[in-house]
């Protein structure tokens, strides 16, 4: 568990919505890269993840473009692969990833 100095709270529901009907492109766009790069797991604002694979580097330009929309998409946990989900982290408050 990890602390967390934060006080601003989690993004409603409502903003959540707008946020993905305003940026729907940029969202498939996301998704789209992101499987594209099937050997990754977990990209944030700081680190990449990869899974069992051998390990590589994204290029400098690809973690860029990741790095870009989320700040777009105000994603403030970036995304990470789960089975067969993807997951897109917009808030990391208590979850022990920020």
């Amino acid at each position: 568990m990890s602390a967390c100095s934060s006080t601003r709270p989690h993004p409603s529901d409502v903003v959540l919505e707008e946020r993905l009907r305003s940026h729907q492109a940029d969202f498939d766009n996301l998704v789209r890269m992101f499987e594209e790069d099937s050997d990754v797991v977990k990209i944030t604002h700081k680190s990449v993840f990869f899974d069992k694979s051998p390990i590589r580097n994204l290029p400098k330009g690809r973690l860029d473009e990741y790095r870009n929309l989320f700040k777009t998409l105000q994603l403030e946990g970036g995304i990470k692969r789960e089975r067969s989900h993807i997951l897109l982290i917009a808030s990391t408050k208590g979850n022990g990833d920020s």
